[in-house]
């Protein structure tokens, strides 16, 4: 299982990147969005970025059950070592949409 992503701009990639880790929980069409959150990262080079990235998008959902619909990434420094992301989606309800569970190997 993987993630392919492909955008014309290297924040547009981020985001493509992010939604489609959602795409393998569920199906991003159910999701509204309803609540914004800021999503942080940083990394020693673009690799540790992108690891960090997606590792608290993944907490988002664990730790609140909140599932993201849209991603607008603004990235910080050249090459990137940092990123701001606002992240538009709403909790799942139990019961209600199905979560596709996913483990990330390290």
């Amino acid at each position: 299982m993987g993630i392919r992503a492909s955008a014309s701009t290297p924040s547009g990639l981020f985001e493509a990147m992010g939604l489609g880790l959602y795409a393998l929980m569920t199906d991003l069409r159910t999701v509204r969005p309803r609540e914004a959150r800021t999503v942080r990262a940083t990394g020693v080079d673009v690799e540790s970025l992108t690891v960090d990235f997606l590792s608290r998008l993944l907490l988002l959902q664990q730790d609140d059950g909140f599932l993201v619909r849209q991603l607008h990434v603004q990235l910080h420094g050249r090459p990137p070592t940092s990123l701001t992301a606002r992240a538009l989606g709403d909790r799942s309800v139990v019961g209600g949409d199905e979560i596709r569970r996913a483990e990330l190997a390290y």
